[in-house]
Formats: C-alpha cells, structure tokens, sequence
C-alpha cells in the first residue's frame, strides 16, 4: 500500500513540479485537470451508490433518474437488470 501510495502521489508531484518549472499558467492548468479528475471520480462513485440504493429499495424511476445523470443513454425502458448493467458500464468507462 505504502509503494502504491508513494508511486502515485510521486507521478503527480513530479508533473506538477515540471509544470509549474516551465511556467506559473500551465501548472495551474495541470494541477487543475488533476482536481477535476478526482473530483469526477468521487461524483460517479456517488452516483452509482445512489442508483444501487435505489434499486435496493425497489425504486425503479428513482434509480433510472440517478442513472440518467451519470449515462448519456436512454433509461426509460429499462428493467432492473438493465439499469445495473448500464450502471456499471457507466462507472467502468468513466
């Protein structure tokens, strides 16, 4: 856990300390497309929480509505089955 930690916050340090060597801006670009990248991450991982409640509590228009924000597809038709596959389809492309 300790290497994996210090492997990833060592890849970001260095590209935001290249960064902002090379000029103030563009490390201030960089560092926030990584903010943005974690934040995404964390709102999808919300997300599909939300539609798995849902779905656990035998909501199925609740958990269509939550999937809609995190899917581009069409969920009006969609049986509890097919709303889980969307779902973790959704999750795993983004």
């Amino acid at each position: 856990m300790i290497f994996v930690v210090a492997i990833s916050g060592g890849a970001v340090f260095a590209l935001l300390f290249f960064a902002y060597r090379f000029h103030m801006v563009v490390g201030a670009v960089v560092e926030s497309v990584i903010c943005i990248f974690l934040f995404s991450t964390r709102a999808f991982g919300k997300m599909g929480k939300k539609v798995f409640n849902a779905l656990m509590q035998g909501d199925i228009e609740k958990s269509r509505k939550y999937l809609s924000v995190i899917s581009d597809c069409d969920t009006e038709n969609l049986n509890d089955t097919g709303v889980t596959k969307m779902a973790v389809e959704a999750i795993a492309e983004n």
